[in-house]
């Protein structure tokens, strides 16, 4: 009962996150249009159409908190204990549909830096492919599919800690 508990809470925590997110972003752009050029990272994308195949960012600026949140987001969205309880117990609960759907709306908000750009839309697709799974209640397909993401997650998140300036995330 305590994680399922924990899933749902989790997962209430990042549709709430994700809510907060875009909703900042509109206003934080609207009030301030020259704060995210401040800080202006060399390397900027703008939006291609893969990215508007994925919703892509209304901003060209990466912004590092929006980075760090996402970073925050997919560390502790629990990829790794849904792969596992897939693969153990051959079940698909329906909070891991809500934790990937939830963990995409954001990904897709975040503007990346050119050098990741690639890596997070292939990572995208990937939680795509489990959420299909998921919804197809294909055990099989799941497996494979949780277990893809769990892997791109971690290369993901080190990808981040990269490019945010320190190479200090645990696994």
């Amino acid at each position: 009962m305590s994680t399922l508990f924990s899933r749902l809470f989790r997962s209430l925590i990042v549709l709430t996150i994700s809510f907060a997110l875009t909703a900042c972003a509109g206003a934080s752009a609207a009030q301030n249009p020259t704060a995210a050029s401040t800080a202006a990272p060399s390397a900027i994308v703008a939006p291609t159409a893969a990215t508007a195949d994925v919703g892509g960012a209304q901003d060209h600026t990466v912004n590092p908190f929006d980075l760090s949140v996402s970073q925050y987001i997919l560390d502790t969205a629990g990829f790794h204990e849904i792969a596992t309880a897939i693969s153990d117990t051959q079940k698909l609960d329906p909070a891991y549909l809500t934790t990937v759907t939830g963990v995409r709306k954001v990904l897709v908000q975040t503007t990346w830096p050119a050098d990741l750009h690639d890596q997070a839309q292939a990572f995208i697709a990937d939680l795509d492919s489990l959420a299909a799974a998921l919804t197809a209640k294909d055990v099989v397909a799941a497996t494979a599919a949780s277990d893809k993401v769990h892997e791109a997650q971690h290369e993901l998140s080190h990808a981040l800690d990269i490019e945010l300036g320190g190479a200090m995330h645990m696994h």
